[in-house]
């Protein structure tokens, strides 16, 4: 496996947590928060130069209390970035006829390649726990989203399952 320095995996059901707990890691100090529907499609492709975040429009700082707020984020290296919702991506990776573990490698390499991020934490819904969905494209989403959570927990050193607001490690 490919050092991609650290990254961690949280996953859990919805409202369970989940970015609370990626945030009281880091305590006070305010980390970067993306939206992983806010990835732009150039960070799923393979590339050998260099990105910058400042590409991704929506990122925002959150303090680890959330009370101190957001703030925008400046074009500075940021140490910690939070993937949140990272299962969203998987509409954006279907239309670039990739497969969820291409499209991960893909975006793993380029915040490495980056140079502005020290650890990586990816915030993903459980989405295999409930109803099937009656559509085609639905469960084909659904399946990807779980093709997704189980690349990521793999390239992981760490994985840590959410309950309650209540941190179970696994890995």
């Amino acid at each position: 496996m490919e050092d991609y320095g650290t990254l961690t995996f949280i996953t859990g059901g919805a409202y369970q947590g989940k970015l609370r707990y990626a945030l009281s890691l880091f305590a006070p100090y305010p980390v970067a928060v993306i939206d992983g529907d806010a990835i732009p499609e150039t960070w799923f492709s393979k590339s050998r130069e260099p990105r910058s975040l400042s590409e991704m429009g929506a990122i925002r700082l959150v303090s680890s209390e959330e009370i101190h707020g957001e703030r925008d984020a400046d074009n500075n290296a940021f140490d910690t970035v939070i993937v949140n919702h990272v299962e969203r991506t998987v509409g954006m990776i279907r239309t670039l006829a990739m497969t969820p573990e291409e499209a991960l490698e893909n975006l793993l390499m380029n915040f490495k390649h980056s140079n502005q991020v020290r650890r990586l934490i990816f915030i993903a819904d459980e989405v295999g726990s409930g109803v099937v969905p009656l559509g085609e494209e639905a469960r084909r989403d659904r399946e990807d989203a779980g093709r997704l959570a189980v690349a990521c927990a793999s390239k992981a050193s760490r994985v840590v399952h959410v309950l309650a607001g209540v941190p179970l490690i696994i890995k």
